[in-house]
């Protein structure tokens, strides 16, 4: 947690936001219909370097990777971010590595998170009754076991590889279980395909690109509950070129280095990294009126927020559906 005495409303949503190539769009009136996955062994599908934007602000940048082998694929992800919090730059990095079945399915999973201090490491290993998980942190280990959902399971790029391999076209809908490590849980993910549409990027190109929206689903006291909602688009065969997510304003464009490089000439010097201060925006004061718990007893906090304005349960993540203002906040301690 990232001081006891605040409740933010989102550490790094974009830990696990994935994207494809570094080529550019068709650029013709409608996106390119056909392409197939390569089955060549030790094949580099992917390799891409994308340029990650909050408030429109830049914030960081993330590599990633896409490789086959024999046995089947291999999902490597780092990524660097800058934030800042309460006028304190914050740097934070995620290494994340997925390997998958031949048919896109996992296999096992690894990511480390660093938040300035003390690394946390999840991993996890599908058995065939479920999937074991370790996460591990301040030299303690806690082990986690998820039952299987009635469903097969993906990594946690389990919607880029979907699209990638199956490319999704207008009107169609999908749905999907995939792992997330972080929150040590699975989420049903809802996908649903509208018609192409122009998308202007950072350097003023514009390409017609498909527009999908998602919606993910977990289990909340038992009942299931929406806890996030994306915006990607993606051309004709599957490959994503800007995903946004509203909770933090954040969104990702691919973009080659050189092109990163001009955005930032262009920019100057009103483009430095880690100028957002997500703290003030996204932080709940909490008054504990003398009764602060004691956080190194605890192994979960809840914590009920009241807002001045009435939100709907589309607004708030984890709202009870009992209180028009107000919502339940859980914080896992590890």
């Amino acid at each position: 947690m990232m001081g006891k005495n605040w409740i933010t409303g989102g550490l790094w949503l974009g830990l696990f936001l994935g994207m494809t190539s570094c080529q550019k769009p068709s650029e013709e009136k409608v996106p390119q219909e056909t392409e197939t996955l390569s089955r060549e062994p030790q094949n580099q599908l992917e390799k891409a370097t994308f340029l990650c934007l909050a408030q429109n602000s830049p914030i960081g940048t993330e590599q990633y990777q896409w490789l086959e082998s024999q046995d089947g694929w291999t999902i490597q992800v780092d990524s660097e971010l800058r934030m800042n919090r309460f006028g304190e730059t914050l740097s934070t990095r995620l290494k994340h590595t997925e390997t998958l079945q031949p048919s896109g399915l996992l296999r096992h999973f690894q990511t480390r998170v660093h938040l300035g201090g003390e690394p946390m490491e999840y991993s996890g290993t599908l058995r065939q009754e479920g999937l074991e998980m370790a996460v591990r942190t301040f030299g303690k280990e806690e082990r986690h076991f998820l039952p299987l959902p009635s469903a097969a399971v993906w990594g946690a790029y389990g919607v880029d590889f979907s699209l990638r391999n199956q490319p999704i076209r207008p009107g169609e809908s999908r749905t999907l279980w995939r792992v997330e490590p972080t929150l040590v849980t699975w989420f049903r993910v809802e996908l649903k395909c509208h018609e192409a549409e122009p998308v202007t990027n950072l350097l003023g190109k514009t390409y017609p690109l498909y527009r999908v929206e998602v919606e993910s689903w977990t289990q909340t006291d038992g009942q299931e509950k929406r806890v996030q909602t994306e915006t990607l688009w993606c051309d004709g065969v599957g490959k994503i070129w800007k995903r946004y997510a509203s909770l933090l304003e954040m969104t990702q464009w691919r973009m080659s280095p050189a092109e990163i490089e001009t955005y930032f000439q262009q920019k100057e010097a009103t483009a430095e990294m880690g100028t957002v201060d997500f703290a003030q925006k996204w932080s709940v004061p909490v008054d504990w009126k003398g009764r602060e718990p004691d956080f190194s007893a605890q192994k979960m906090v809840r914590y009920q927020v009241y807002f001045q304005t009435p939100y709907s349960q589309d607004d708030v993540p984890f709202q009870n559906s009992a209180f028009q203002n107000s919502a339940f906040l859980q914080i896992l301690l590890l």
